[in-house]
């Protein structure tokens, strides 16, 4: 394969007030979509408004996590902190994703259904993750690592036990690795 993987992280915040992220419609139309049906389909790239993911031939996301946002940009407070009280994001990884190769091809790639959670607990404005949705392995019988160019849903699982009303925004956090295009 030519170039070296290189470990990267990043985020995406979706709320009212980040103009540049996308248009207010959108914008509204996901924490909407969430507040209303405790769940969204998001392509990641379509967050990319910067285009950085295009300066890469290749992307492999191996975490993902969701953080839900209130008016003032801080976490909204879970339930408690003991097992279960905590706010439980259910993620599915898309089933179909794209990357490029190194000629800047684009290719799509098959995969069978993958879910994993994204749980975590706040004290205030700071988050305790009680589980991640990660990655070991690139590929193999029952996960893969998908690029950002894919339909990604994302459930809240405990919705009446979250003050939804105060969901102002979101925050999608995610690592990977990615190979510079020359």
């Amino acid at each position: 394969m030519p170039g070296t993987p290189v470990y990267f992280e990043g985020q995406f915040e979706i709320t009212l007030d980040k103009p540049k992220t996308m248009d207010v419609k959108n914008r509204t139309l996901i924490i909407s979509t969430l507040k209303n049906t405790s769940e969204i389909a998001i392509n990641l790239k379509d967050l990319d408004s910067f285009g950085r993911f295009d300066d890469f031939w290749r992307i492999r996301l191996e975490t993902l996590k969701l953080v839900l946002l209130d008016t003032s940009n801080n976490p909204l407070q879970s339930h408690g902190l003991s097992y279960g009280e905590g706010i439980q994001i259910r993620i599915r990884y898309p089933t179909v994703f794209y990357d490029t190769d190194f000629n800047n091809i684009e290719h799509s790639f098959l995969a069978q259904n993958f879910e994993c959670n994204s749980d975590y607990s706040t004290i205030g404005e700071e988050i305790k993750w009680k589980s991640s949705c990660r990655v070991d392995e690139e590929f193999s019988q029952t996960n893969y690592k998908p690029s950002p160019n894919g339909i990604f849903n994302f459930l809240i699982e405990n919705p009446e036990r979250i003050d939804m009303e105060r969901l102002a925004g979101l925050r999608i956090q995610f690592s990977g690795t990615r190979i510079r295009k020359k």
